[in-house]
């Protein structure tokens, strides 16, 4: 079975029977809206970035573990479109092509790490995607301006 099902095929790695390749070229050739994309992957990353401050004032290293992953997930995903990469916006094999090496630092999150400090590095990130993304508009103020009032 093929194993890959885009264009580039560094992008994308697909496991699974030949009815998931199918279904997924349909979904790879389908038009999609980037706009509603770059909407919903930015109001599911803000919603996890809210989770981190009353896990950590918990104490709940795990859970904040897993949030701050898909917080990062869905970074790089914005990160892939920003790019212009629609069809590696799904655990694109290259993943950490998208970052720079401080923001690798900054986005990871190790479970002996200080928590408290981690939002204010995620926070500080945040900020400067959304000044500096093509992708961000006037939809994405609401985000920005809740950062700053923090």
């Amino acid at each position: 079975m093929p194993c890959l099902f885009t264009q580039d095929r560094s992008s994308s790695i697909l496991i699974g029977n030949e009815s998931v390749l199918n279904h997924i070229n349909r979904i790879a050739v389908a038009e999609t809206n980037s706009l509603e994309d770059v909407r919903y992957l930015l109001a599911e990353a803000f919603y996890y970035y809210c989770s981190l401050g009353p896990l950590a004032r918990k104490g709940d290293r795990y859970k904040f573990y897993f949030h701050a992953n898909i917080l990062l997930h869905n970074i790089v995903r914005l990160k892939a479109l920003d790019a212009g990469r629609k069809e590696a916006n799904y655990l694109p094999v290259d993943a950490m092509g998208f970052l720079d090496s401080g923001d690798n630092k900054r986005l990871f999150f190790n479970v002996d790490q200080n928590m408290t400090e981690f939002i204010a590095d995620v926070k500080e990130y945040l900020q400067r995607f959304l000044k500096t993304s093509a992708l961000c508009s006037s939809s994405s103020d609401r985000y920005l301006d809740y950062l700053e009032s923090q």
